[in-house]
């Protein structure tokens, strides 16, 4: 074991120099020196760095105009460089600090409306250069600012007059006097689409108009059905009163067309109530026959329904029917045999069918099935619209 003499004779003093820091700390002491901040400070950041309190003091040193100009150009500073967030964190501080120069305060507000501008925050912009205006009617940015804001905004008569009040107080601004060539531009732009949505639009009431003449003149029915107020029940009743336009609520693929040879085609929805299933089809000619389309969907060379285990969906089987459709309320609804001869506009022209809701209706039972004695004794009527 060395002596106490052995170690004072053997000791090396440490070499002197620095001494490496935790390098988040000493990031945190560097952003924490205002020359590198990239923040503006709060309150509680005053209140533990000596520094920047001592900067802050010096910031709010002077009077009034004075602060709010310094503000103003920190500002102005932030803005040039894209910090939009600070500039406009500036702009309030120098309106904060309750200037009696009316111009000074106008210059603030306008260029808080620049930021805004930039942002796409335009209600702010028209704001901010009204109250400017109100301070001083000579600043010309803020016409220009609030004009853009308004053509931003599509109110092109509003941008115009603003364009113009600026131009009669500095006639030759170039900047106003491009904008205005934007804005007439934009104007003619407008009137040439509110012309085209106004042809638009007349061309599609006459086309509505012309497909609900040629509905009546068929003899067709139309009905809608208004729910019940009580949410437990699970019935309909139809309504009597004036039916909506037909085409109401309807994809727009599946709805009644007058083609331009006078024919009209309408959805059609084959129920097939045994296997709760259906088919759509969006667009039945009303020249064309039950059997046409039976034929078509349920032919030999058609691939049979998953659901049709027995097989029994064929076009010697099948059967239409069609609900009849009460006229007045209480009326029973009966059920009526269509032929597959039958073409569409014959069937819905019988007083007691109707197209509900825009789409008509059939079921499709196959003949035979216990299935479709059932579905027939549902009825109180077994009447019908008979074909071969």
């Amino acid at each position: 074991m060395p002596t106490i003499q052995e170690l004072v004779e053997n000791y090396t003093p440490p070499v002197a120099g620095p001494v490496q820091k935790d390098p988040e700390a000493l990031m945190k002491e560097i952003m924490n020196t205002p020359l590198f901040m990239d923040r503006l400070p709060t309150a509680e950041d005053a209140e533990e760095n000596e520094t920047l309190a001592a900067i802050q003091s010096l910031v709010y040193d002077g009077n009034p105009d004075e602060i709010a100009t310094n503000f103003k150009n920190q500002g102005n500073d932030c803005y040039k460089q894209k910090d939009y967030r600070n500039a406009i964190q500036y702009y309030n501080k120098g309106l904060q600090a309750k200037s009696d120069n009316r111009i000074l305060n106008a210059t603030l507000l306008c260029n808080r409306a620049a930021v805004n501008l930039d942002l796409g925050n335009y209600r702010k912009v028209l704001t901010d250069c009204a109250a400017a205006l109100r301070l001083d009617l000579s600043n010309i940015k803020a016409f220009f600012r609030s004009t853009k804001a308004l053509l931003a905004l599509d109110r092109v008569d509003e941008a115009l007059d603003c364009c113009d009040l600026g131009l009669s107080r500095e006639p030759n601004n170039k900047a106003l006097q491009s904008l205005r060539v934007s804005i007439v531009k934009r104007k003619q732009e407008m009137e040439e689409m509110e012309v085209k949505r106004k042809q638009k639009e007349e061309k599609r009431r006459e086309e509505e108009e012309k497909l609900a003449e040629t509905i009546k003149a068929r003899g067709v029915r139309l009905v809608t059905f208004k729910r019940p107020t009580n949410d437990d029940s699970d019935t309909e009743e139809p309504s009597l009163s004036k039916p909506s336009y037909i085409n109401q609520n309807l994809d727009p693929s599946h709805r009644v067309t007058l083609t331009p040879s006078g024919l009209l085609t309408w959805p059609v929805s084959f129920i097939y109530p045994e296997h709760s299933q259906s088919d759509l089809i969006a667009a039945f000619a009303e020249d064309s026959t039950f059997g046409d389309h039976i034929d078509f969907m349920f032919g030999e060379d058609q691939q049979r329904p998953s659901w049709d285990k027995e097989g029994v969906y064929t076009p010697g089987r099948l059967e239409v029917y069609v609900e009849t459709t009460p006229t007045e309320v209480g009326e029973d609804v009966k059920l009526l045999r269509v032929g597959r001869d039958l073409r569409l506009a014959e069937v819905l022209a019988l007083p007691k069918v109707a197209v509900v809701d825009g789409v008509a209706r059939f079921y499709l039972v196959p003949r035979g099935t216990e299935f479709a004695k059932r579905f027939r004794r549902r009825y109180k009527s077994k009447s019908g619209a008979k074909g071969k």
